[in-house]
């Protein structure tokens, strides 16, 4: 069952932004297919730090093409976390 959740939507939107399905959506942020899949139903509550990286990634939309951002992403997958979310801080800006 869904709920309304704004962050729900948010990840779906963002998610669909950048074209991707939601295991190469889940792979580019680190994170597990059943994570997004529950995000995006809403029956998951978004952490604080997972409302940070949709916060970032929404910022990063709003300056960057999508497919900008899902290269810049690719490129610092193997680096880990933290590279990700500089990335992300970067891609903001």
């Amino acid at each position: 069952m869904r709920r309304s959740n704004g962050n729900a939507d948010q990840v779906a939107r963002l998610r669909h932004q950048l074209g991707l399905s939601q295991q190469a959506f889940a792979e580019l942020l680190g994170l597990s297919v059943v994570s997004i899949s529950r995000w995006e139903r809403g029956t998951t509550t978004l952490t604080d730090n997972s409302v940070a990286l949709v916060g970032l990634l929404s910022r990063a939309l709003s300056r960057r093409s999508p497919e900008e951002i899902v290269h810049r992403l690719r490129e610092v997958m193997p680096q880990g976390e933290v590279e990700r979310v500089v990335a992300l801080v970067h891609l903001g800006d």
